[in-house]
């Protein structure tokens, strides 16, 4: 009996084992990463259970982030942190990670010194800054790491010392991201206080000595805090005679011992009462007065007012005026005053500034309202500003605005572009040898189809990848830095050239083989405003497969730092190249219109045409480079030869393997088309029938009961002929992996949102739990031999 109860035990215990584990496991593998930019915010004493109050000269440690989901990529144009209450407060955080001291972005005094101070430390937690799909298109943002990240805040604020401060208060931090929501913003309530203990005790000692100065007396009721300034008397503290004398040169000053350890912490601010209360509100002067008044007095009285109402009050000065006045304001408080003032007036103001100081106002506006103000703006004024915007932020105002203002400008200096990526089982390519003017590189194996790294230098080459039509093996790069043009070349491409002349050329692999390439080269910006470059005029030329002459690529700016513009290029060959620049944009030569894309709905790897009309806009022969792009990634190049005035047809073949929505783009038009799996439903219904009769083969399990009584012969021979299919019956359990068929459509779902390789630490937990529910069953079964061995008179009890 007692081992039956073990036996029965054990089934109980691993039963246990395996349903727990069943749902870990439907639980874990059927989770969805859930995409959602979120943020929090608290105070110190807040996240530590206090009550969160605060005394007027204390500082308030304020805690806040920025979170980002698993993969997550979003364009985070700007973090606020706002403060409201008796003393309002609004603050432009940065969002790179660093230790800033904000306090010249705060309100100031009359004599222009700072009410508070604000100093604000930011980290990043598994955040990366990463090029995709941000929510309101392709383009540069933040993304969240394997298990998310975040952005975090610690901002040390000191509310100023007076009545006014005193009060509730509700701290904000909000975050906006084009195309996701407006503000996503979390609030935090606390409290300060103005402590009055020190307050009581001090009328009761002055009235000793107010009697004989009653004026002194009163002078003292109300400015004893301010005249604290004065430690003067606190030495005279000490010659304190009853002789009457003495009063006057202490009148009734020497009382103030008592208050005077609350000045010696903080002097300065016991300066600021006094002023702080007229600038209290921080009200902008009126709109009569601001275009009357001094540049450099108004932008000082705009920034330290509310930006709301900073913008009111501009609303009604002329364009002039306010043009003047950002012109003395620092850029990110400029951006912040035009965020709230109309599209129309904001863009009036950027034309009639100066170029390089509009640029900088642009590039500190939240981007939803620079894609709004770019429409009010001319065409020229935008093609002297928004190039020295950086890339990350001039692309992320939508292609189609831009292509709408800017009718003239290159196409592809004006839309953003995803960096084709490398197939990861591919080996970086080895390093065969380098010297100061050139390089060669060696691709062991290369993928059809798929992009591959080739090499990355010499100067000015950043990076080259080639997709080949088929699977080559010791493909070998070589470039080369030329002092000169070769003699086969008879001329220079249009434009000032940018350094040497470049070479590339492949070894094992044929020029059909190269189904597209990328080139990213770095321009030096000391070349750039050496030559007054403008950075939509720098091209790449190649020399034309004819060797008759040179054919530019269309270029774009994908990055900057400090020293060197990056531009990216799809050429079609490669061969000797040149890197140009003017001091104005290139005139369009080619319009592309009457894009198709057929059909709009593919099964997965099913072909799609696209196909356009090209137009040669120029009085002469030329040869263009047309790039297709499918979701900002360079698909491939198409060369043209049209005569003067003559009209082309593109034609271009793509397919896709992973089901999903694709924008496909030649130069300016865009079309949509859509990739759905390839699921033969026909095949699986039929296994499933096939199942059920498996039920019918369970009775067969019946063999253990005949282990045990032989009286079961008689229904054994009704089972008998389903014996017989037994052996038959033995392989209809392998139909089982049958069912798994219709498995194989549902994983092939979950890819376009990939749970990002958090599978290991799954196997873990089951392994821990199953390792518990083990020890509870050896534990029990450990108890049940001691209870076996009793007498069978206790155990029949």
């Amino acid at each position: 009996m007692f081992r039956r109860q073990g036996f029965r035990h054990w089934r109980l215990v691993f039963s246990l084992a395996l349903v727990v584990a069943l749902v870990l496991g439907a639980f874990v593998f059927s989770r969805k990463p859930a995409l959602g930019l979120t943020t929090s915010i608290t105070t110190d004493k807040a996240q530590q259970g206090i009550d969160p109050a605060y005394a007027l000269g204390e500082t308030v440690t304020i805690l806040g982030s920025v979170a980002l989901a698993q993969g997550e990529i979003k364009a985070i144009s700007q973090v606020w942190l706002r403060i409201a209450g008796p003393r309002p407060l609004e603050v432009n955080l940065p969002i790179s990670e660093g230790t800033y001291n904000l306090t010249d972005r705060l309100p100031v005094d009359g004599q222009g010194q700072p009410l508070t101070s604000l100093n604000c430390t930011v980290a990043w937690d598994k955040v990366t800054y990463a090029y995709g799909f941000t929510g309101a298109g392709y383009g540069y943002g933040y993304k969240g790491g394997i298990s998310g990240g975040k952005i975090s805040y610690t901002c040390q604020y000191a509310p100023p010392e007076d009545l006014v401060a005193a009060g509730d208060y509700q701290t904000t931090i909000e975050a906006a991201v084009p195309g996701f929501q407006p503000v996503l913003s979390a609030p935090s309530a606390y409290s300060l206080f103005k402590p009055q203990p020190p307050a009581t005790p001090t009328p009761t000692r002055t009235p000793t000595t107010t009697p004989a100065p009653v004026t002194g007396g009163g002078l003292v009721a109300t400015p004893t805090p301010k005249p604290a300034p004065t430690p003067t008397p606190h030495p005279t503290a000490t010659p304190t005679p009853p002789p009457t004398p003495t009063p006057p040169p202490t009148p009734t000053l020497t009382p103030t011992p008592t208050p005077t350890p609350t000045p010696a912490p903080s002097p300065a601010p016991k300066t600021t009462p006094t002023p702080s209360a007229t600038p209290a509100p921080r009200p902008p002067p009126p709109a009569t007065e601001v275009e009357t008044r001094p540049a450099t007095e108004v932008a000082r009285q705009i920034e330290a007012a509310a930006p709301i109402e900073a913008a009111r009050v501009l609303e009604q000065v002329t364009t002039t005026k306010v043009v003047e006045v950002f012109q003395q304001m620092a850029a990110d408080k400029a951006a912040r005053v035009a965020e709230q003032m109309q599209p129309q007036k904001v863009g009036a103001v950027l034309e009639q500034m100066p170029p390089d100081k509009a640029s900088q106002v642009m590039q500190e506006m939240a981007s939803d309202k620079l894609t709004s103000t770019v429409p009010a703006m001319s065409e020229t004024a935008l093609t002297e500003r928004l190039p020295k915007l950086t890339p990350q932020k001039l692309y992320q105002i939508p292609p189609q605005v831009l292509f709408n203002a800017l009718l003239n400008a290159p196409t592809e200096a004006l839309v953003s572009e995803t960096p084709p990526t490398p197939a990861p089982e591919l080996p970086l390519p080895v390093v065969v040898y380098t010297t100061p003017s050139g390089a060669r590189y060696l691709a062991v194996k290369t993928t059809a189809g798929e992009w591959a790294l080739m090499m990355g230098s010499p100067f000015p080459i950043r990076k080259v990848l080639v997709k080949f039509r088929d699977q080559l093996s010791d493909v070998e790069t070589d470039a080369q830095e030329l002092d000169s043009r070769p003699v086969d070349v008879p001329s220079d491409p249009p434009g000032v050239r940018a350094g040497k002349l470049f070479s590339i050329t492949l070894s094992q692999a044929k020029p059909e083989d190269v189904l597209a390439a990328h080139l990213t080269v770095k321009v030096e910006k000391t070349w750039v405003a050496e030559n007054r470059i403008h950075e939509w005029s720098v091209q790449i030329y190649t020399w034309g497969p004819d060797k008759s002459t040179w054919i530019g690529i269309p270029t774009k700016k994908v990055d900057e730092d400090g020293q060197y513009l990056y531009y990216s290029a799809v050429p079609t060959h490669f061969s000797l190249f040149a890197i140009t620049g003017q001091s104005q944009p290139p005139p369009l030569k080619m319009t592309v219109s009457g894009l198709q894309v057929s059909p709009t709905q593919v099964l997965a790897g099913a072909p799609v045409a696209v196909s356009a009309n090209i137009t040669n806009l120029t009085a002469q022969q030329e040869t263009f480079v047309v790039p297709l792009w499918i979701n900002g990634v360079a698909e491939g190049s198409q060369t043209v030869t049209l005569a003067a005035g003559a009209k082309g047809n593109l034609q271009y073949s793509v397919s896709r393997q992973q089901p999903g929505t694709y924008q496909v783009r030649v130069d300016r038009e865009m079309g949509p088309f859509e990739v759905t799996a390839q699921v033969q439903p026909t095949a699986t219904p039929t296994p499933v029938p096939a199942t059920t009769p498996a039920p019918t083969a369970t009775p067969a399990p019946r063999p253990t009961p005949t282990t045990t009584p032989v009286t079961s012969p008689t229904p054994t021979a009704t089972p008998q002929p389903t014996v017989a299919p037994a052996a038959t019956a033995v392989p209809t359990p392998a139909p089982l992996p049958t069912p798994t068929p219709p498995l194989v459509p549902t994983p092939t779902a979950l890819p376009p949102p990939p749970p990002g390789g958090g599978f290991p630490w799954v196997w873990v937990i089951l392994a821990v739990v199953i390792a518990v529910i083990a020890a509870v069953a050896v534990t029990l079964l450990r108890r049940h031999p001691a209870a076996s061995s009793l007498p069978p008179s206790e155990g029949a009890e």
